[in-house]
């Protein structure tokens, strides 16, 4: 019989900008939410961003996709 083991990720809230792949990812966390971890991406070319939000327990809690100017940050909204 095999155990599965919890173990907790932690990032620090920054931008990644990939070259190789050319997509840019966001970890942001929001503190205050049901749901305050999220990881935002989308490629460097496009300006529609992916997002998908965690609880507090670091469990999927649904997921977005929010057209945007390509220097802003989306407000995105929650879809589950």
């Amino acid at each position: 019989m095999s155990t599965f083991e919890h173990k907790i990720l932690r990032v620090r809230e920054q931008t990644v900008d990939d070259p190789v792949s050319g997509f840019v990812f966001k970890f942001v966390f929001v503190s205050g939410s049901e749901d305050p971890s999220r990881v935002l991406f989308k490629k460097n070319s496009e300006n529609t961003w992916r997002e998908y939000l965690f609880d507090k327990n670091g469990d999927f809690a649904g997921a977005t996709t929010k057209a945007a100017e390509a220097s802003q940050q989306p407000a995105l909204r929650l879809v589950k």
